[in-house]
């Protein structure tokens, strides 16, 4: 990020790439997470009897978790880029 400040894109550029893979991230990793979930959810049905219960209300509020976790540290990284020297970037 520092290499685009160097670069001359605006803050609102580097903010928006900063969000744009937090959001990524999100998707990225609550994709395998779920399929993950439901695998878990059936072999312990079938091994234990036991059900777990994975609804659509559930799944998507754990979606919505996940991308405000991302978002969040995106925040916290976005603070860092914005007091970043872009001169630092390229210094030896």
């Amino acid at each position: 990020f520092g290499t685009l400040k160097a670069m001359g894109a605006s803050d609102w550029v580097v903010y928006g790439v900063i969000i744009e893979q937090a959001l990524w991230m999100a998707v990225l990793g609550y994709i395998p997470s779920m399929g993950l979930c439901y695998g878990v959810a059936t072999w312990t049905f079938a091994t234990q009897g036991i059900l777990i219960l994975i609804t659509p209300v559930s799944a998507i509020a754990v979606f919505g978790l996940t991308v405000i976790m991302c978002i969040t540290s995106a925040i916290f990284a976005i603070q860092k880029v914005t007091r970043l020297d872009p001169a630092m970037v390229f210094k030896a």
